[in-house]
């Protein structure tokens, strides 16, 4: 389970947020276990910097071991290939999941901002 009381998800949308990138580039814990920071890479990857191929090749040398995490990754991937079904199972999935631990975490409202777009 991603560790939800950490500012450094809602840091992946604020302005400045480069200083984020800079911060997982250089390895930073940013607070979080590395399986919530491989995360956040994969969504600063996909949110950031529009690189899906490689938020999915990282996710098959090493997929994330939150399945609501990875439903979110895999649902944003979806919808940057245009395959929409593919995106709105994955989108329901995460935001399924987030919004029962959850409903005022920023990963829960990506995942419903994912849902809505698919």
């Amino acid at each position: 389970m991603p560790t939800l009381d950490t500012p450094a998800w809602a840091r992946l949308w604020q302005p400045g947020r480069a200083a984020l990138g800079e911060a997982l580039r250089a390895g930073a814990p940013l607070g979080l276990a590395p399986p919530e920071r491989q995360a956040l890479q994969r969504l600063w990857l996909l949110e950031a910097e529009r690189l899906p191929h490689e938020a999915e090749r990282l996710g098959r040398s090493a997929p994330l071991a939150d399945a609501a995490l990875q439903h979110l990754v895999e649902a944003r991937c979806a919808q940057m290939y245009d395959v929409p079904a593919d995106a709105l199972r994955h989108a329901q999935q995460a935001f399924d999941t987030l919004q029962a631990r959850d409903p005022q975490h920023p990963l829960c409202l990506h995942a419903r901002f994912a849902l809505g777009f698919a």
